[in-house]
């Protein structure tokens, strides 16, 4: 994540110094039981929502990579 929005969250202490935007992928994964450093190697997170669902992409998998998501929600996590 770059740019004015960036730096404002910087300058008001949003955001710590050195997150990445794929922590937040990392972070939905791993509290699920998956296994998140894997999932998302070679990832980039094109969207986040609310810390509960992640939207990203592979970065290895060509010019119109497929969209992956996953959502913290309903009982698809059980099954």
């Amino acid at each position: 994540m770059s740019g004015e929005i960036y730096q404002d969250w910087i300058e008001d202490e949003i955001v710590p110094i050195g997150y990445k935007f794929n922590d937040v992928g990392l972070n939905i994964l791993n509290r699920n039981g998956f296994d998140g450093q894997e999932l998302m190697k070679d990832s980039m997170v094109i969207m986040s929502h609310q810390g509960y669902a992640v939207e990203f992409i592979k970065t290895n998998e060509g010019n119109n990579p497929p969209v992956y998501i996953f959502v913290e929600q309903g009982d698809w996590l059980k099954k």
